[in-house]
């Protein structure tokens, strides 16, 4: 009857706009509590799909120029079938997708991958997994091997006191790249796929006389560019053209200092100054280093170990 296919067809509309709207919200929570960049934004763009010319403000709805009722013809009939069948297709290709994303075969999950051979349904993921926990590698650099000068990058946490930075629509490839070496084991990220490091330490303890010879200080915050730019020496004072001697990089675990309201209030209260973060040392992933021999069996542009240097102790 005409009344049972309008209740159909509310049902089938609102479950569609609902679908729509929990994944658009979901999207939307993600970007406001974190920052995954631009793949958000890009997954919202199906949701809307789901929604409908009624949803959306008269404005924005498409003009009318004419109605076409199927109800009482042989289409609407065909049009049905083939939504039935579209579905059930897609609900038996979905089943490979379910098991892997729950593990109900106690297989191994796999991400980014097809489980038929038109590729018609498949699964996506950046992250099997999240850690429960923070781990930031830093690196500083030293002129004397005694005082260790903390390098900051323009938005991973470095220093306690500085405010979490937001950047969109794009990532800072260093910032995240470095990221990856919070994985444990470190030292096995760090001498493994994060092995590019090593380059970067090489270049700074180089640290090129023409700017133009020094390209990644783009990639540094601007504060630890500018310290590297002017040369300076370990107590502060322009160092006379000295370009810093000795590196190395330390793993820490952070933890944010305080529910994020309390902080926001903190930072209101003493006008732009908070602490962040709370930090403890978890281990040296790389001990002083200078320029000229190996480091974990890669030749780094002359890296060498300096065993000479105790690490300093926990700060």
């Amino acid at each position: 009857t005409k009344a049972a296919k309008a209740a159909l067809d509310t049902i089938s509309t609102n479950m569609l706009r609902m679908g729509g709207i929990i994944q658009a919200g979901f999207m939307i929570n993600i970007i406001l509590s974190g920052n995954f960049a631009f793949l958000n934004h890009l997954t919202i763009i199906p949701a809307l799909a789901c929604l409908d010319d009624a949803c959306w403000p008269r404005a924005l709805q498409l003009y009318a120029w004419g109605r076409t009722d199927f109800e009482d013809t042989k289409w609407y009939s065909a049009r049905t079938m083939i939504h039935i069948a579209v579905l059930g297709l897609i609900g038996s290709l979905s089943w490979p997708v379910i098991d892997n994303l729950f593990q109900l075969s106690n297989r191994h999950q796999v991400m980014n991958a097809s489980f038929d051979r038109f590729r018609l349904v498949n699964t996506y993921g950046a992250f099997g997994s999240v850690g429960k926990a923070r781990y930031e590698p830093i690196l500083s650099v030293s002129y004397d091997g005694i005082q260790w000068i903390e390098l900051e990058f323009p938005c991973k946490p470095g220093s306690v006191t500085r405010r979490p930075c937001f950047c969109a629509p794009y990532h800072y490839r260093l910032d995240w790249n470095i990221w990856f070496i919070g994985f444990k084991p470190h030292k096995r990220m760090l001498h493994g796929r994060e092995k590019w490091l090593f380059t970067l330490i090489a270049k700074l303890l180089e640290n090129g006389k023409d700017i133009s010879e020094r390209p990644w200080l783009d990639l540094l915050d601007i504060t630890s560019a500018n310290m590297l730019t002017s040369n300076y020496v370990g107590d502060g004072r322009a160092g006379s053209g000295r370009n810093p001697k000795y590196a190395k990089v330390d793993m820490y675990h952070y933890e944010m200092a305080a529910p994020l309201w309390e902080i926001l209030a903190s930072y209101v209260k003493n006008n732009g100054e908070a602490v962040w973060w709370n930090r403890t040392y978890e281990e040296q992933l790389l001990a002083p280093v200078q320029l000229n021999s190996h480091i974990g069996g890669h030749i780094n542009l002359g890296l060498a170990n300096l065993p000479s240097i105790p690490p300093l102790p926990p700060h």
